[in-house]
Protein backbone atom coordinates (compact mmCIF):
# COMPACT_ATOMS: atom_id res chain seq x y z
CA UNK A 1 0.00 0.00 0.00
CA UNK A 2 2.82 2.46 0.65
CA UNK A 3 4.36 1.46 -2.57
CA UNK A 4 1.01 2.58 -4.19
CA UNK A 5 0.75 5.73 -2.39
CA UNK A 6 4.22 6.67 -3.59
CA UNK A 7 3.60 5.29 -7.27
CA UNK A 8 0.05 7.75 -6.98
CA UNK A 9 2.09 10.71 -5.59
CA UNK A 10 4.44 10.87 -8.23
CA UNK A 11 1.94 10.65 -10.95
CA UNK A 12 -0.23 13.06 -9.84
CA UNK A 13 3.28 15.45 -9.46
CA UNK A 14 1.96 16.37 -5.51
CA UNK A 15 4.03 18.53 -3.24
CA UNK A 16 2.84 17.81 -0.26
CA UNK A 17 4.21 14.45 0.30
CA UNK A 18 7.73 15.40 -0.45
CA UNK A 19 8.29 15.32 3.53
CA UNK A 20 6.97 11.68 4.00
CA UNK A 21 7.94 10.10 1.02
CA UNK A 22 10.53 8.13 2.03
CA UNK A 23 8.20 6.32 4.68
CA UNK A 24 6.16 4.33 1.80
CA UNK A 25 9.59 3.68 0.25
CA UNK A 26 10.30 2.02 3.06
CA UNK A 27 7.43 -0.12 2.63
CA UNK A 28 8.70 -1.70 -0.45
CA UNK A 29 11.86 -2.87 1.08
CA UNK A 30 9.78 -4.71 3.13
CA UNK A 31 8.15 -7.03 0.40
CA UNK A 32 10.76 -9.66 -0.48
CA UNK A 33 11.67 -10.14 3.30
CA UNK A 34 7.51 -10.71 3.75
CA UNK A 35 7.06 -12.96 0.58
CA UNK A 36 10.18 -15.43 2.03
CA UNK A 37 8.12 -14.96 5.88
CA UNK A 38 4.40 -15.67 3.54
CA UNK A 39 5.81 -18.29 1.57
CA UNK A 40 7.83 -19.83 5.41
CA UNK A 41 5.28 -19.64 6.80
CA UNK A 42 2.45 -21.78 4.31
CA UNK A 43 5.42 -24.52 4.66
CA UNK A 44 5.29 -24.66 8.07
CA UNK A 45 1.88 -23.49 9.37
CA UNK A 46 -0.29 -24.02 5.95
CA UNK A 47 -2.27 -27.06 7.74
CA UNK A 48 -3.39 -24.78 10.75
CA UNK A 49 -3.89 -21.44 8.34
CA UNK A 50 -5.71 -22.54 5.79
CA UNK A 51 -8.84 -24.74 5.82
CA UNK A 52 -8.21 -26.01 1.90
CA UNK A 53 -5.37 -27.87 3.15
CA UNK A 54 -7.27 -30.37 4.92
CA UNK A 55 -7.97 -33.47 2.25
CA UNK A 56 -11.10 -34.58 3.94
CA UNK A 57 -12.96 -31.97 2.78
CA UNK A 58 -12.19 -33.41 -0.76
CA UNK A 59 -13.70 -37.02 0.09
CA UNK A 60 -17.46 -37.31 -0.79
CA UNK A 61 -17.56 -39.83 1.88
CA UNK A 62 -15.82 -37.99 4.35
CA UNK A 63 -18.37 -36.37 7.04
CA UNK A 64 -15.95 -33.56 6.28
CA UNK A 65 -16.75 -32.89 2.83
CA UNK A 66 -17.66 -29.55 1.38
CA UNK A 67 -18.81 -29.13 -2.35
CA UNK A 68 -18.18 -25.17 -2.27
CA UNK A 69 -14.74 -25.80 -1.55
CA UNK A 70 -14.33 -29.10 -3.99
CA UNK A 71 -15.74 -27.22 -6.67
CA UNK A 72 -12.28 -24.85 -6.12
CA UNK A 73 -10.17 -27.67 -5.92
CA UNK A 74 -8.22 -26.92 -9.64
CA UNK A 75 -7.44 -22.90 -8.17
CA UNK A 76 -6.01 -24.70 -4.51
CA UNK A 77 -4.60 -28.03 -6.03
CA UNK A 78 -3.08 -29.11 -9.53
CA UNK A 79 -5.99 -28.32 -11.99
CA UNK A 80 -5.38 -31.91 -13.75
CA UNK A 81 -5.15 -33.83 -10.17
CA UNK A 82 -8.09 -36.16 -9.36
CA UNK A 83 -7.46 -36.00 -5.69
CA UNK A 84 -5.43 -32.69 -4.36
CA UNK A 85 -1.99 -33.18 -3.68
CA UNK A 86 0.68 -30.54 -3.21
CA UNK A 87 -1.00 -26.91 -4.14
CA UNK A 88 1.67 -26.40 -7.22
CA UNK A 89 -0.95 -23.87 -8.65
CA UNK A 90 -1.05 -21.38 -5.04
CA UNK A 91 2.85 -21.80 -4.54
CA UNK A 92 3.34 -20.97 -8.18
CA UNK A 93 1.36 -17.79 -7.97
CA UNK A 94 2.83 -16.69 -4.60
CA UNK A 95 6.67 -16.66 -5.80
CA UNK A 96 5.24 -15.48 -9.71
CA UNK A 97 3.72 -12.78 -7.54
CA UNK A 98 6.61 -12.28 -5.43
CA UNK A 99 8.84 -12.37 -8.65
CA UNK A 100 7.43 -9.43 -10.28
CA UNK A 101 6.87 -7.08 -7.41
CA UNK A 102 10.51 -7.46 -6.30
CA UNK A 103 11.04 -6.77 -9.95
CA UNK A 104 9.30 -3.84 -10.84
CA UNK A 105 10.39 -2.06 -7.24
CA UNK A 106 14.00 -3.01 -7.58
Amino acid sequence: MGVFFFALQYAAQAGWSAGIKRIPLAFGSWLPIAGILMLVSFFVFGHDLFHWTHHDLYDTTSHEFDSIINAKKAYFFWPLSEHPSTPVFFYSQNVILLWFVVLFIY
